[in-house]
């Protein structure tokens, strides 16, 4: 074979491989975009679990406040609701976000740590309110139980809009953020 055949060849077979490598790099991007893109409505459908689950402690907070069960009564669902939310903002924390969703997911977040917080509280004076005889202590546990009720409908309503914005994200047809640079 020729010299200049031999060079035709060694250019088509480097062609070959540089052609593989770039479909190769293509095909990873690609799975990490869809990956990425999946973020908003999994962040939505999280949302959505937690909402239900803050929904129904609302619910029976509000009947221990009118006085139609104990305290007592809740401390498991008031307690497991603390885990979920504590769950669910570590794998929010741990989410791959595009830079102009950011945002997003901290406001999700920051409403995450407020269900925590006000979770905590009303759990606090349920554990109170079983374990206290007193008319200060139990006043105080109460008034931490308005309060605690109060914070978790606020951030019951503020997370509901957040689901609601993720849903709106998730069907705006964006496929993914780094899909601008393909």
């Amino acid at each position: 074979m020729p010299v200049g055949g031999l060079t035709l060849m060694a250019l088509v077979i480097g062609a070959v491989v540089v052609l593989a490598l770039v479909v190769w790099q293509g095909a990873r991007l690609l799975a990490r975009v869809r990956r990425v893109g999946r973020v908003g409505s999994g962040l939505a459908r999280m949302g959505r679990e937690l909402e239900s689950e803050l929904d129904l402690v609302v619910r029976r907070v509000d009947a221990v406040r009118r006085e139609e069960i104990t305290a007592g009564e809740i401390i498991a669902l008031v307690s497991q609701a603390v885990d979920d939310v504590g769950e669910a903002n570590r794998t929010v924390k741990s989410l791959p976000v595009s830079p102009d969703r950011a945002a997003t997911r901290d406001a999700f977040e920051l409403e995450l740590l407020h269900a925590a917080r006000a979770l905590e509280a009303i759990l606090d004076a349920c554990l109170e309110l079983e374990g206290s005889t007193q008319a200060g202590r139990r006043e105080r546990a109460l008034t931490t139980l308005k309060w605690g009720h109060v914070n978790l409908v606020r951030t019951h309503t503020n997370l509901a809009e957040q689901v609601e914005v993720l849903d709106d994200l998730g069907q705006s047809g964006d496929s993914g953020w780094r899909t601008s640079r393909i």
